[in-house]
């Protein structure tokens, strides 16, 4: 494990998965940000509230299961996947659950430590 994974997951521990949280905001700031975010590796479980811009209810995602495919270009399969809102279930239906995503390669040392 490189110094830099390390010094991520301590981050990580200590603010809550608040780093994890920092940097997804970043991403999607121009849409809104996550509130809550919480990772269980063993059980590969995602657990995300997301508050979007303009909307007052936040939105509820659980991925239940995930996978990850290491390799020279790391993926991530969505196997399930659910929401509070019945337009994002759609979303997740059509467009997420049964895909694999690319993660970025120049981090996947690190991402290999939260997922």
């Amino acid at each position: 494990m490189s110094l830099k994974s390390i010094t991520a997951k301590f981050l990580d521990v200590v603010t809550g998965s608040g780093s994890t949280r920092y940097v997804i905001n970043q991403k999607i700031g121009e849409y809104g940000k996550i509130v809550d975010l919480n990772i269980d590796k063993v059980q590969k479980k995602i657990d995300v509230v997301v508050q979007l811009k303009g909307e007052i209810m936040s939105i509820d995602i659980a991925i239940e299961k995930y996978s990850i495919e290491g390799g020279q270009s790391p993926k991530i399969f969505i196997n399930k996947a659910h929401s509070n809102k019945p337009w994002v279930n759609a979303i997740l239906r059509n467009h997420i659950v049964g895909k694999r995503f690319d993660l970025p390669g120049e981090h996947s040392d690190i991402l290999d430590e939260f997922l």
